[in-house]
């Protein structure tokens, strides 16, 4: 499967993408076990930013136990990383900045890691390009872009 943009690293059934960040929403809370919750989690628990494409790969990957952050979001509540996994494909999600003082939703990017089959992984990444309606595989600040992930871009 070839897509504008498309470029992941593959090693056998292991793919990884870097994805622009547009918006940093939904705002959603971490429990005390280190598991993705909605905003109104009667517990409370830390704050973070999912972003549009951490959202959009989540929704798209279908049934699956909440989220478990690997890593968790410190002072910056958009920079963590996450794991889910369903019907055969795993996915871990890190949210980093790569440009300026990060002031802005632009500024960051998702490095994605799909394990799965290739047709798996393609009807998630389609599935997520469908729902985004924008591609995010075109960077904000393409020379810092390409500079954080060392891949060369269009």
């Amino acid at each position: 499967m070839m897509t504008e943009g498309w470029n992941p690293i593959s090693m056998e059934d292991r793919f990884i993408l870097w994805a622009q960040v547009r918006s940093g929403t939904p705002r959603m809370r971490i429990d005390s076990g280190g598991v993705l919750r909605p905003e109104r989690w009667p517990e409370g628990g830390g704050i973070v930013y999912l972003g549009d494409v951490a959202s959009s790969f989540l929704s798209a990957l279908g049934p699956h136990a909440p989220p478990e952050f690997i890593e968790r979001p410190g002072f910056d509540e958009q920079r963590w990383t996450l794991a889910a996994s369903s019907s055969g494909l795993q996915i871990i999600i890190r949210s980093e900045s790569y440009w300026g003082f990060a002031l802005l939703a632009r500024c960051y990017l998702n490095r994605i890691e799909i394990i799965g089959e290739r047709s798996d992984v393609g009807r998630l990444v389609m599935d997520v390009l469908a729902s985004l309606g924008h591609n995010p595989w075109n960077a904000a600040f393409g020379w810092a872009f390409k500079r954080h992930t060392n891949l060369s871009i269009p």
